[in-house]
C-alpha cells in the first residue's frame, strides 16, 4: 500500500496584526503545535496593512503568543519553531499588487 506524504501546509491570515489574530489565532496555532496537531511542514503568511517585514512579524507573533496564550509558561522553542519560516505581506485588501506579492511567497513555502 502506498503511503501518502503530505506536502507543506500554509495558512494565510488576513488581518494578521489585528485583535483576532493576536488574541486567538496565533495562540491557538501555538497550542496546536504543542499538542503535535499541526502538519510537519506548517507555514504562516500574515497579510495586513501594517508596514512591517517578515522579521518584525515573527516578533509580533511570538509576543502575541506570550501575552495571550492560556497555557503558561510558553515554550520558547515551540513558539520560535511555529514562526521560523513565517512571511508577511504588507498591503491593503483592495490592493491588487499586494495579492501579486503574496503569490510568490506561497509558491516558495509550498516547496
Amino acid at each position: 500500500m502506498d503511503t501518502i506524504k503530505p506536502g507543506a501546509t500554509t495558512m494565510v491570515i488576513f488581518g494578521a496584526t489585528g485583535d483576532l489574530s493576536q488574541k486567538k489565532l496565533l495562540p491557538a496555532l501555538y497550542r496546536l503545535l504543542e499538542l503535535k496537531m499541526l502538519p510537519k511542514h506548517f507555514n504562516i503568511v500574515g497579510f495586513a496593512t501594517r508596514q512591517i517585514d517578515d522579521h518584525e512579524f515573527k516578533g509580533f507573533a511570538e509576543a502575541a503568543v506570550h501575552e495571550h496564550s492560556q497555557y503558561k509558561p510558553v515554550n520558547d522553542k515551540t513558539c520560535a519553531q511555529l514562526f521560523s519560516v513565517s512571511r508577511f505581506v504588507s498591503a491593503s485588501f483592495e490592493d491588487k499588487d499586494g495579492f501579486e506579492r503574496l503569490k510568490p511567497q506561497l509558491n516558495e513555502l509550498d516547496q
